[in-house]
């Protein structure tokens, strides 16, 4: 089974670096987990934020494979219980599924 984190950022800070090392203790050692980082978009006075988002998303994609079940961290999105999680967890390594979890860039 493989999980990736997918993060928009040039230099990552050191928490998601000890977090990502930390866990990836945890994590059972059939699991292969990956931090996969991607570089923004490039500001200029030519492109809107929508240009910006856009080319991100773009990058986001090209690392993610079409089977991939895709988690997407938003701050306004649907929050899980730690049991559930783990339920749903348990249930994709049983099928050996390929996960990718994203966070997005600043915008």
């Amino acid at each position: 089974m493989q999980f990736d984190l997918i993060a928009i950022g040039k230099r990552m800070p050191t928490w998601i670096d000890s977090a990502f090392c930390e866990y990836s203790k945890r994590l059972p050692t059939s699991i292969n987990f990956n931090l996969i980082e991607i570089t923004p978009a490039t500001r200029s006075k030519n492109k809107n934020l929508e240009q910006l988002k856009k080319i991100e998303e773009e990058k986001i994609n090209a690392v993610i494979g079409s089977d991939n079940i895709v988690i997407a961290l938003d701050e306004k999105g649907k929050t899980i219980s730690s049991h559930s999680l783990s339920v749903q967890l348990q249930t994709w390594m049983d099928d050996q599924q390929h996960i990718s979890i994203l966070i997005g860039g600043a915008d």
